[in-house]
C-alpha cells in the first residue's frame, strides 16, 4: 500500500528531458521531476545547493533556481534585504541571459515579505507573505 502511494507521486519524465537535464547540470544528484501545470520542474542538488529546473512543454529550459547557502549570498543583496529584516532565505533565479534574487525576510514584527531584486541588487518588487 505505501508503495503504490510513493509510486502515484511519481512523474513520468520522457528520457530525452531528463538527458537534457544531465547535459545541463552533468553534478545533479537526487533528481526528483515535478509537473506543475504545463511544465516539469526538475528538484535536484549539486554541491549542497537545492536547485530547480523548469522545462516547458518542448524541453526549453525556461529558468533555474538556486537556494543560496547564506555565505554564498552576494554582499550587495544582503546588505539591500537586511535594511528591510532579517533574511530567511535567498535564491538566486537565472532565465536566459537574466539573474535575478528573491529574498524572504522577517520583519522586526515577525511578518514575512519576499524582496525580488535584479542582479544589481535593486528591488523591483516586494510582496507580503
Amino acid at each position: 500500500m505505501i508503495s503504490n502511494f510513493l509510486n502515484s507521486n511519481k512523474t513520468e519524465v520522457p528520457a530525452q528531458l531528463h538527458s537534457l537535464l544531465l547535459e545541463q547540470f552533468p553534478q545533479a544528484i537526487n533528481i526528483d521531476w515535478i509537473k506543475v501545470g504545463d511544465y516539469l520542474e526538475a528538484v535536484f542538488y549539486v554541491d549542497s545547493s537545492e536547485y530547480i529546473a523548469k522545462f516547458d512543454s518542448v524541453g526549453h529550459l525556461e529558468n533555474y533556481k538556486v537556494n543560496l547557502l547564506m555565505d554564498a549570498v552576494p554582499h550587495y543583496i544582503k546588505s539591500t534585504a537586511e535594511d528591510y529584516g532579517e533574511i530567511m532565505s535567498t535564491i538566486c533565479i537565472y532565465s536566459d541571459q537574466n539573474k535575478g534574487f528573491e529574498v524572504v525576510i522577517r520583519k522586526p514584527d515577525l511578518s514575512r515579505e519576499v524582496l525580488l531584486m535584479d542582479a544589481h541588487g535593486k528591488i523591483t518588487e516586494v510582496r507580503k507573505v
